[in-house]
């Protein structure tokens, strides 16, 4: 998620998409740092591979992108992250 203060341009840049939220000034800190812990929060792994495959799309063609977003996601499940923290997210759940 990318977080601008407001100001006169962040409205345009939350409706063209160049940001995910938009926040007033005095709140800022609090949703940069609630964006840190949901990135820390997930598994390194995960996110070690997304922004690999973020780079990846960034020069490959559509129809090459979803054949490495295809390769990342197998890669991803046959590591046992995935597994790992559904099991560790539904324990907390029942608690």
């Amino acid at each position: 998620m990318r977080t601008l203060s407001v100001t006169c341009g962040a409205a345009r840049a939350l409706a063209i998409g160049l940001v995910e939220k938009v926040v007033p000034p005095d709140e800022l800190d609090a949703a940069v740092d609630a964006w840190v812990d949901a990135i820390v929060a997930a598994g390194p792994q995960a996110v070690r591979l997304q922004k690999a495959l973020m780079r990846e799309w960034e020069r490959l063609p559509l129809d090459e992108a979803i054949r490495a977003g295809i390769t990342t996601y197998r890669t991803s499940v046959a590591g046992g992250e995935p597994a790992r923290m559904l099991a560790e997210f539904t324990a907390r759940r029942r608690k």
